[in-house]
């Protein structure tokens, strides 16, 4: 055991020349007396070469290493040099196994407050075993001040000595027994040690400091055991009145809630009796009223019969005096003089009716010379309306069938005419649609054409497998406020993959339908010679319907579609295991959503943002992120959350995506572990999103929903119908072409879309 007996300081802060023995160190070390921080950091010092604190002076009170003493003793202190301020530090150590003492000191020069020091500025001495303070010259007997380097040996025996803090801390914990300072005990000796200078914040210090320096007193092993003992039993007993304490506690728990569900149902119990009571009384009032309108009903009713028994009696009354009346011969006489007044008001109203007719034909007659007049036709003045009666009549009739077939003639040929004008109109407006909207694809403006142009273009970003080859500004699909310039401003063509969507179109591959003015015919479909439709990620909603599709690598698309044709129970995880991303972004495996999509064609997937941690600068570089978020998006989450003061790790952020592509930065503060950061920022904001799949894809003009794999197969079997069509096309014409088959179930395949 080592341990430390006695202090020696030179020069230190207030503390000229004085030495302190363990039983003063301990009790000031204790009581936290006035100088205990001055005698805790030279300990420090001396021992571990530490100076994490104003040991060596004090910026703001200009304090050097005498601190008062020499602000009060500038010009005659004889332990200062002029210039500089040299000091000493001695700690004598005693072995309690092989009873040795030995010394370890260091000398320090200091021109002022906390200056940096070099190498030639502080020496740490270690003596060898037997050596004491009184031993070593810490005070020049000639001077009076402390001793210079040179001069700083013992008298008898050897002290070694080392300008290195490293090695000045191997060599101390060697000589205190702790091994090397890279072992556990030495890093743990250095790190207590290099703590503050407040006993209150240290405890570990403090525990350090009596466990391996401070002497430890005798231990009586019999009465330890015996305390022990003592102990246990006590803590039994402890043990034991805690379990009957909670058991009670637990007893009065049972009790009030018992007494409390007793209360409740008992007040439950006489609510349901008040409730019940006033219902039966409600009922009785309702009773009694509906039983007193019924009363006044039965009354009203009564009195309505009696009324119609009346009238009844008096109308049979009347009835039997006309009859009687009638059965005489004035009755008889009244009836027939009825019956011819009937017959003569009916003639009267039929002439009346025919004469109505008439001048109506007179008047139709009538506007129909005066049009012919107006028209041109010649008609004789004799058949003018106003000479027209029953004798003209038949000379009219003549003449307009003189007019009928030249009226015809002119009738048709101006008919003829506007439907000619009709329908040239109607093509002028489809030329003028066409010219705004593309012939061959929308007739409705072309501001919806250029947005999906830009979609498909390469500058985008949007699809994995682009079909135009951009040039000038397409904006990007992960930013919201990146967008495309005017159609004027940028150029555009097909990409080379795009031989693939056409190939032997001309050779009757696909049905062709008339486009929307009957000018030229477009194709249904295109004969694509790979699945397009899994290559690039669609998003689509209709009425009642949508579709969600993810992008798969067009290498791995392709062998899976061979395998597929080859092994109809392919496992296509083992040549697609996942969707890939045109924006990147690391994909979280899920083997049991895979599958899913794989089979079912619905499922998810979860996308993580990757990012890059910048060694020595505190910096994140996050440049990729998942498909259903943009850059503008994730900074205005972090933002909130900073502001919320959920994240307070970082300082800055900044959008420094360029021509090299997406860079969202993240300035961390001091000490920041960059990982743990993101994994908070990756469940608080769209860094981690998930991408649902729905594959609903229109199958002969059906909706359905299918899985990867029934997907390729429907694709197959519109492929094979091309390449059937296509033969037949091809044969020689001695040979006499068939028509070529309709398209069926699996032909019609929307999947090229």
């Amino acid at each position: 055991m080592i341990e430390l007996k006695r202090l020696k300081l030179i020069n230190w802060h207030n503390f000229e020349n004085v030495t302190f023995d363990c039983a003063r160190l301990t009790y000031m070390i204790g009581v936290n007396a006035v100088g205990k921080t001055t005698i805790l950091d030279a300990i420090r010092y001396c021992l571990t070469t530490n100076r994490n604190f104003n040991a060596l002076g004090n910026k703001k009170s200009g304090r050097t290493l005498q601190g008062s003493v020499h602000a009060k003793q500038r010009g005659e202190n004889a332990y200062r040099r002029p210039g500089r301020t040299v000091a000493y530090i001695g700690a004598e150590f005693w072995d309690s196994v092989k009873r040795p003492h030995f010394v370890i000191a260091v000398r320090v020069e200091s021109e002022g407050p906390m200056q940096e020091l070099h190498p030639g500025d502080q020496t740490w001495y270690i003596s060898e075993d037997g050596c004491t303070l009184e031993q070593l010259p810490f005070i020049d007997p000639r001077t009076g001040a402390p001793s210079s380097k040179e001069n700083f040996k013992p008298a008898v025996g050897r002290l070694s000595y080392t300008r290195s803090p490293g090695e000045a801390r191997d060599r101390i914990c060697r000589a205190l027994g702790i091994g090397r300072a890279a072992s556990p005990l030495g890093k743990k000796f250095n790190e207590v040690f290099q703590m503050g200078t407040s006993m209150d914040e240290i405890p570990n210090f403090r525990e350090f400091l009596y466990q391996y320096i401070l002497p430890q007193p005798e231990l009586d092993l019999e009465a330890l055991q015996g305390d022990r003992v003592e102990l246990e039993n006590l803590h039994a007993v402890l043990a034991e009145a805690q379990t009957r304490a909670a058991a009670l506690e637990q007893i009065v728990d049972y009790g009030r809630e018992a007494a409390q569900k007793e209360t409740e149902a008992l007040v439950n119990r006489g609510t349901a009796l008040l409730a019940r009571a006033e219902e039966a009384a409600a009922g009785t009032n309702t009773w009694q009223e509906h039983l007193a309108a019924g009363k006044r009903q039965h009354e009203e009713l009564t009195a309505r019969y009696a009324a119609a028994k009346d009238a009844e009696a008096e109308a049979r009354r009347a009835y039997l005096s006309a009859h009687s009346a009638a059965a005489s011969g004035e009755g008889r006489a009244l009836d027939a003089l009825s019956e011819e007044l009937a017959r003569k008001k009916t003639a009267l109203d039929k002439a009346g009716r025919d004469a109505s007719r008439s001048e109506a034909a007179a008047g139709k007659v009538q506007s129909l010379l005066q049009s012919l007049q107006r028209s041109g036709f010649a008609v004789e003045k004799s058949l003018w309306p106003a000479s027209l009666t029953a004798e003209t009549l038949p000379q009219l009739q003549s003449a307009l069938a003189g007019l009928e077939k030249p009226l015809e003639e002119q009738y048709f040929a101006a008919r003829q005419s506007a439907d000619a004008l009709t329908a040239e109109v109607q093509e002028k407006q489809a030329e003028l649609a066409s010219v705004s909207g593309g012939r061959w694809v929308y007739p409705h403006g072309d501001a919806a054409i250029y947005d999906t142009m830009v979609r498909m273009g390469r500058g985008n970003e949007s699809l994995l497998v682009p079909f135009v080859d951009s040039k000038g500004n397409f904006g990007k699909a992960y930013s919201r406020d990146m967008s495309c310039a005017a159609a004027r401003y940028t150029e555009a063509k097909l990409e080379s993959v795009c031989e693939e969507l056409f190939r032997d179109i001309d050779k009757e591959t696909v049905d062709f339908v008339p486009n929307y003015d009957g000018t030229t015919t477009e194709p249904t479909l295109l004969p694509v010679t790979f699945p397009t439709i899994l290559a690039n990620n669609t998003l689509g909603i209709a009425v009642g319907m949508a579709c969600n599709i993810c992008s798969f690598n067009l290498a791995e698309l392709c062998s899976t579609t061979v395998a597929l044709m080859k092994d109809a129970k392919h496992d296509i995880s083992t040549t697609m295991p996942a969707p890939d991303f045109v924006g990147g972004g690391q994909i979280l495996y899920d083997e049991a959503q895979m599958r899913d999509i794989f089979e079912n064609g619905r499922g998810s997937v979860k996308v993580r943002a990757r990012y890059a941690a910048v060694p020595g600068e505190n910096m994140i570089e996050i440049t990729q992120i998942p498909p259903t978020t943009t850059v503008e998006a994730i900074m205005d989450k972090i933002a909130e959350l900073v502001k919320a003061g959920k994240i307070k790790e970082i300082s800055d952020m900044r959008d420094e995506t360029d021509l090299n592509g997406l860079k969202l930065t993240l300035d961390l503060k001091r000490g920041v572990d960059a990982d743990k950061l993101m994994a908070k920022l990756f469940k608080a904001t769209p860094l981690e999103d998930s991408f649902s799949c729905n594959f609903n894809i229109l199958v002969s003009g059906q909706p359905r929903v299918m899985g990867v794999r029934e997907i390729l197969k429907e694709w197959t079997a519109f492929r094979v119908e091309c390449v059937r069509r296509r033969t037949y096309y091809d044969l020689p014409p001695r040979q006499g072409k068939a028509p070529p088959p309709a398209q069926g179930s699996g032909g019609d395949f929307d999947g090229h879309r």
